[in-house]
């Protein structure tokens, strides 16, 4: 396994603004974690004050800024902070504090963030709004909420021009002079920004060639034999130097990498002699532990963001409002105004109800694999620094989007229902509708349940496909039930498609005592033979002297092989069993691959001192 950090060690003191630099990005990102207590095994031990600490002791002091600033956009700046503040200012307890708003003491903190970073002005701006820059100090307000006495900042001028990337170190450099101690990582950096710091901290094959005064930088590498030029960035230059740049030296890359460390290493052990060679394992489960809210306050926090955030996608939803009617009507002009004058017309009725459920499935299915990965990297950064409990936010976004699940399912069932023909009274209309409602619901399950088994959204949209291709030729319209593999008999009985089709096909055909023929070949098949009393067309079908296949409902389930011994009733309760169900595995599914995530990542250092 390549090793990012090997024997990585340093020191930063309050007050101070350190540039961690390097080569290779993925090792300052993990030396800035490692210290964040966000990887599951770190070697070595950390020191506060000159005090061992653990990993919950540092998370006490310590808040991460990631590179990516992930929020809910559709919540206002002020919002935003009120619902971290509530999160992380709440009673530990599961049962107390439930429901309870943002307290006037956790307001005036929050306008106090406000003030120090100069947000003042966009408090009641919705986040998506906000420029590149903003963004990223709204990224860290929010880590401020905490209190933190270090603040680990990942990349914060990745994506930023000049002035803005000036006006954030600037901030950083004033929250360091507040008395905070302030680590930051870039993989580049302008003169300009680089006197903006105080210390440096180079990292170059996993350990420091260099950490002391940013200003001393380069006379410490020129007492080495190499010289900066003029008018170059120090960092740029030292990362040229390990990096291949450097044509007068005959050593290669890798000797001239170890040469520095061991030099830095010799110095750094005179400077800061280690007291202890014990080496601690720093369980991950506990790192993720932080000040939390309640269970009963992080549901109700939890539920009221995702309803203020459903609410503010007017544009958004009335858009899908708007597709959903119009994908509706047409599938209503397919199916216009069907009738039962003759046998033909029982298999027009049976593909209508099926391709209701099949439109169902689509569109509420789209509408998870649209919505709910940029929602699920959120609530990872947020879980993975220890916000809230992951069911909290599980069980709150199920809920959430119930509401909308309803309006979307009669949006695109009540046009179609109309346009077909349906009739036959509000009640039939009614139960037709908590089966799409059910069927919607058990979708949109599926697909949280794909996307929490892949994690790849393309992945995941193949495979529900495939998936729908085999619910929709298992259902008993294509392919006689009785006829399945038993091998893939398990599909059937797992499916939503089974469920609804059988459930609306009972509604309707149980309203329907008797059919009229149409004629001697009412089904349109071509030849028959007959036997004894009975004529059988070329396709198997049974008809008898008159030429019908069927002359009652319950006749029409039998022909397709429908369970009849499960009632429309039992068909809508197994749907929303299996709607639990898929739910409960999507949340299984996601806390195994984010726990994998966060043991996936291996650090390996000496003692440091923060």
């Amino acid at each position: 396994m390549h090793e990012l950090l090997n024997e990585a060690s340093g020191s930063a003191q309050g007050g101070e603004l350190v540039l961690i630099s390097g080569p290779s990005r993925e090792s300052n990102v993990m030396l800035l974690e490692c210290l964040g207590g966000l990887q599951k095994t770190l070697k070595g031990h950390v020191t506060i004050n000159g005090v061992a600490a653990t990993a919950d002791e540092v998370l006490k002091h310590a808040a991460y800024v990631a590179c990516d600033d992930l929020f809910y956009k559709t919540l206002t700046v002020m919002e935003h902070l009120q619902f971290q503040a509530q999160l992380t200012a709440g009673k530990s307890s599961c049962g107390s504090g439930c429901g309870s708003g943002a307290t006037e003491e956790m307001t005036e903190y929050v306008n106090m963030v406000l003030e120090e970073l100069a947000l003042n002005s966009q408090r009641h701006v919705l986040i998506q709004n906000l420029s590149k820059v903003d963004s990223k100090l709204l990224a860290i307000a929010t880590a401020l909420l905490d209190h933190p006495s270090i603040l680990l900042v990942e990349d914060p001028t990745c994506g930023l021009d000049f002035y803005s990337s000036q006006r954030v170190v600037l901030t950083l450099r004033q929250l360091a002079r507040g008395g905070r101690t302030v680590l930051v990582t870039m993989a580049h950096t302008s003169s300009h920004l680089y006197a903006l710091f105080d210390a440096l901290y180079l990292l170059t094959g996993g350990a420091a060639i260099y950490h002391g005064k940013a200003s001393e930088a380069v006379s410490y590498f020129s007492a080495l034999g190499y010289q900066c030029p003029r008018y170059s960035c120090p960092v740029d230059f030292c990362i040229r130097l390990v990096s291949g740049g450097n044509d007068e030296d005959e050593m290669n890359d890798y000797d001239l990498t170890l040469r520095l460390k061991e030099v830095w290493l010799t110095q750094y052990v005179d400077m800061c002699p280690s007291d202890s060679s014990d080496e601690r394992t720093m369980d991950g489960e506990k790192a993720a532990i932080r000040r939390q809210a309640g269970c009963c306050s992080q549901l109700s926090i939890q539920f009221g963001r995702q309803i203020q955030s459903l609410a503010r996608y007017r544009v958004v939803f009335g858009w899908h409002t708007f597709n959903t009617i119009v994908a509706s009507v047409l599938f209503g002009l397919i199916f216009f105004q069907l009738d039962l004058e003759n046998q033909q017309d029982i298999q027009n009725w049976a593909g209508a109800f099926l391709s209701m459920v099949v439109l169902q499935m689509l569109v509420m299915a789209y509408r998870t694999f649209v919505y709910l990965p940029f929602e699920m990297s959120i609530v990872e950064r947020e879980h993975r620094q220890g916000g809230y409990h992951m069911v909290c936010w599980y069980l709150t976004k199920v809920l959430a989007e119930i509401p909308a699940i309803l309006v979307l399912s009669t949006l695109l069932f009540l046009p179609a229902y109309w346009l077909i023909g349906i009739g036959r009274g509000f009640s039939l209309y009614f139960y037709m509708q908590i089966v799409m409602w059910l069927v919607s619901w058990t979708s949109t399950g599926i697909a949280t349940l794909l996307l929490g088994l892949f994690g790849r959204v393309r992945v995941a949209l193949v495979v529900y496909m495939i998936l729908l291709l085999l619910f929709g030729a298992f259902v008993g319209l294509l392919i006689d039930v009785d006829d399945i593999p038993d091998y893939l008999i398990c599909v059937q009985y797992l499916s939503p498609m089974t469920y609804g089709f059988e459930a609306l096909m009972k509604l309707f055909w149980s309203r329907t005592e008797v059919l009229v023929c149409g004629g001697s070949d009412g089904s349109g098949s071509a030849t028959f033979a007959t036997v004894n009393t009975f004529t059988v067309s070329s396709s198997g079908s049974q008809k008898d002297k008159d030429g019908c296949t069927v002359h009652s409902g319950d006749q029409v389930l039998s022909h397709y092989s429908l369970n009849t011994s499960r009632t429309s009733r039992t068909d809508r309760i197994i749907l929303l069993e299996l709607a639990v169900l898929y739910f409960f595995l999507g949340y299984i599914f996601l806390s195994l691959r984010w726990r994998r995530f966060r043991s996936r990542s291996h650090c390996q250092t000496t003692p440091r001192d923060i």
